[in-house]
């Protein structure tokens, strides 16, 4: 990995990407990646495809040992992290984070949206408790709707309930702004807006899973890449100046595309050149998913087979007779040839998490101005569930 340390010398952001969210492969590369980002480069932080509330408790474990790191990492919530391979990459955190000083340790969030806001709904729910009492019975009344829903997520949310709980949950978030002087007060600024961060998460949750937004939301109904984006900025913010991130996603969400507008785009729009976006591809072999069953519940998981295809990006990548190679966009020769294969549309594989249709499994997009790099590995093989990720499975649980 010495080369990288040249290429990636000014980068405070990189996007590590991945083809499907079920290739031993890239789970492996990737944490050989952070652990050298983290020793060598300096990185400090990891953000993840996940709930922004419940990683919470990973970052808890990997800083101060606390909790215990499979009910953590089941918590947060998404299967596809749920593994062997991710569960040492923590493991290898928190050993780092005990012999190195404070300004060194790696911290863990979550930046996305969609379900598992148990952990925030906690915290809401004890803040009021100690500065605002007269709203706690109106709130945990809603949060328990909610929390029904989180059960039912993604496949069989009730649309009805959860636009039943527009009014109130804004209601709520507007109270905490009226009142943020009086509430800060009684509190302190850090507590007041950690617990108001929590809300506006919740409610970008909803706004990206109800599928008719009632007109007077509307302007609020963003793409989840933007809110993602959003979260992650504010977790930025809230670190020291420079502190660089490393973003674990699926390729789509680090490409810098702007059709549809991306998390990778929003972060070249921010950093420029300081954001790095890498695309891990593959071109046969075999990846976990998970089955998507008629009524509406994920079932168990599933080993399912990455086709071989002409003219896509592993199909190009496997001709240069390496089975392993990184690419660099950023700094590659101009010629006529390269310049002209750039700008040629490409088939990407999607991997999509779900047992997939085979004809949605690519999309064509041409490469110039995708990715910055690509990690290619010729063969995939499924990545290693953990037991509790193998009973939720086995039991219809969670996404």
């Amino acid at each position: 990995m010495k080369p990288l340390k040249k290429i990636l010398q000014d980068v405070q952001v990189i996007g590590l990407g991945e083809a499907t969210h079920g290739t031993h492969e890239f789970f492996e590369i990737k944490r050989h990646l952070v652990e050298f980002l983290v020793t060598q480069m300096g990185f400090t932080a990891f953000a993840l495809e996940s709930s922004y509330s419940n990683c919470q408790p990973i970052n808890d474990y990997i800083l101060t040992g606390k909790g215990d790191r499979a009910v953590a990492l089941t918590g947060q919530g998404y299967m596809a992290w749920d593994t062997e391979e991710f569960s040492t990459m923590l493991d290898w955190m928190k050993a780092y984070n005990q012999k190195v000083p404070e300004e060194k340790k790696v911290r863990f969030y979550g930046i996305d949206v969609l379900s598992s806001h148990g952990v925030g709904r906690e915290k809401v729910l004890s803040y009021l408790q100690l500065y605002a009492s007269e709203k706690l019975p109106a709130t945990d009344s809603l949060f328990s709707v909610l929390a029904g829903e989180d059960e039912k997520w993604p496949s069989r949310l009730d649309q009805g309930v959860l636009q039943s709980t527009f009014m109130p949950l804004q209601e709520l978030v507007s109270y905490f702004t009226a009142n943020k002087n009086k509430l800060v007060a009684v509190s302190s600024l850090k507590e007041w807006e950690q617990t108001f961060k929590h809300l506006e998460v919740m409610e970008q949750g909803l706004y990206v899973n109800v599928k008719d937004v009632p007109p007077t939301f509307s302007s609020n109904k963003l793409v989840r890449d933007e809110y993602m984006a959003q979260n992650l900025l504010y977790v930025v913010e809230k670190e020291k100046p420079g502190t660089k991130f490393m973003v674990w996603q699926h390729n789509e969400h680090i490409s810098k595309r702007s059709e549809p507008k991306l998390l990778g785009y929003y972060l070249h729009r921010e950093f420029g050149d300081k954001y790095f976006s890498i695309g891990f591809e593959c071109y046969e072999g075999t990846f976990q998913t998970r089955v998507l069953l008629p009524d509406g519940y994920w079932g168990e998981l599933k080993v399912d087979t990455i086709l071989p295809v002409q003219k896509s990006m592993g199909w190009y990548l496997r001709r240069t007779g390496k089975k392993n190679l990184f690419l660099d966009l950023r700094n590659a020769v101009s010629n006529a040839a390269i310049d002209k294969w750039l700008e040629t549309p490409i088939r990407f594989s999607r991997g999509n998490w779900g047992h997939r249709n085979a004809s949605e499994n690519f999309e064509t997009q041409k490469i110039k101005g995708l990715y910055d790099g690509i990690l290619f590995v010729q063969r995939s093989t499924p990545v290693n569930p953990t037991k509790n990720a193998l009973e939720r499975s086995k039991g219809r649980i969670g996404f």
